[in-house]
């Protein structure tokens, strides 16, 4: 399979220009500040998550970071469409990589990457378990079959009932 070094190009300065228009807005900026302001200082003593030398957080942080840190950050995520809320005075170089302190992070608007941006059940999977889990949880004591096997579908005492939870 051969590399073509010029689709790779062409995505690299989409997401640039993603990223330039996004960081520009206005409606960004306050959601960037609102974000800041609500966990800056807790992450200025806790440390950030993009940072691969760390963080680590004690059980107490992580609690903090999984419960309200991740949930605000999925929000500002899903909304422009971006892997991490990173601040908008951040540019990108060439190869759409920043170096941050001692990380190395990637442009948040690569295509298609942000459909895993924040994966709250892969952060943790005690806190935020699937929907389909939780469904399947509530549901374990209660018994779906009928125990009469005599009756018949159209007795009127039975109510047959399909729930489609798509």
């Amino acid at each position: 399979m051969q590399i073509d070094h010029r689709e790779i190009e062409r995505d690299e300065i989409l997401a640039w220009v993603r990223w330039e228009f996004i960081r520009r807005n206005q409606e960004y900026v306050r959601d960037w500040v609102a974000f800041d302001c609500k966990f800056g200082p807790w992450f200025e003593r806790n440390g950030y998550w993009w940072d691969n030398k760390g963080p680590i957080y004690d059980e107490h942080a992580w609690f903090h970071f999984c419960s309200k840190v991740a949930p605000a950050a999925k929000t500002i995520c899903e909304r422009w469409k971006i892997t991490n809320p990173f601040p908008p005075s951040w540019k990108f170089e060439s190869g759409c990589m920043r170096k941050e302190g001692r990380a190395t992070v990637v442009i948040p608007t690569l295509e298609g990457a942000h459909h895993h941006a924040w994966n709250l059940k892969a952060i943790d999977p005690t806190l935020f378990p699937d929907p389909a889990d939780r469904f399947e949880e509530e549901l374990k004591d209660i018994d779906l079959e009928t125990t009469d096997k005599e009756s018949s579908i159209s007795d009127p005492r039975y109510l047959r009932v399909e729930i489609d939870v798509t």
